[in-house]
């Protein structure tokens, strides 16, 4: 990021909006990693976080560090002190989860796997945004989409299928795995994105989707 844009962003509010929209993968990347779970812009936590973005832009001095860092930093406390505030992690210490998230987190760069994934769904006329705003809202159904999607990546000739004509093969899809259609139709893109997600071996995002289950499943404990 050019730290001229970022300068000049304090100042000019269309800009400001442009710096924040590139840097939604490091807001949710640092949040989740803070929260020790993935977060999506559905999150309470990821309005935190773009306010947290926007007093990085505010405060940022170039002559200090680079943006990235010091937006981290920010975004990170800002969220540790809601958290506290909320007291949502009750009376373990919040060094805990910190070192609990880095611990299980993949070591692999974020911002590169999230190029790469933009890309592979460039050509199937989606956006990485889609993973996370098409995430079915039930446990169970997240469930199914995971596993079916899991499946169809370990299938080279329906992958083949599936680049080829570049959509989700549908047909194949209900005749391999026994799904329905209305099923398979109404969660097309999250599908999609996931079959990608597996398919191309991008860990971290894999990371974050099967924790949203993982999550989701102890909640219902």
């Amino acid at each position: 990021m050019d730290n001229d844009k970022i300068l000049m962003a304090k100042e000019d509010i269309q800009l400001k909006n442009d710096v924040i929209i590139e840097h939604i993968p490091l807001v949710i990347h640092t949040i989740s990693t803070t929260m020790g779970k993935y977060i999506t812009t559905d999150s309470p936590e990821y309005s935190v976080g773009l306010l947290a973005l926007n007093e990085a832009i505010d405060k940022y001095n170039p002559e200090k560090s680079a943006f990235s860092t010091f937006a981290t930093m920010i975004i990170k406390n800002r969220v540790i002190d809601e958290i506290r505030r909320e007291k949502k992690w009750d009376m373990a210490p919040i060094e805990d989860h910190e070192n609990s998230a880095i611990e299980h987190m993949p070591d692999f760069d974020l911002k590169e796997e999230i190029e790469e994934i933009s890309n592979e769904l460039e050509k199937f006329g989606i956006t990485f945004e889609d993973l996370a705003e098409s995430s079915p809202s039930h446990y169970d159904t997240r469930k199914r989409c995971i596993d079916v999607s899991e499946k169809t990546s370990q299938d080279e000739k329906v992958m083949g299928v599936m680049y080829r004509k570049l959509k989700l093969p549908v047909k194949e899809l209900m005749e391999k795995f026994l799904e329905t259609k209305r099923f398979i139709y109404g969660n097309k893109e999250y599908i999609t994105c996931l079959v990608i997600v597996f398919y191309k071996s991008f860990d971290n995002i894999k990371y974050w989707v099967q924790s949203t289950v993982r999550d989701d499943y102890n909640e219902s404990l």
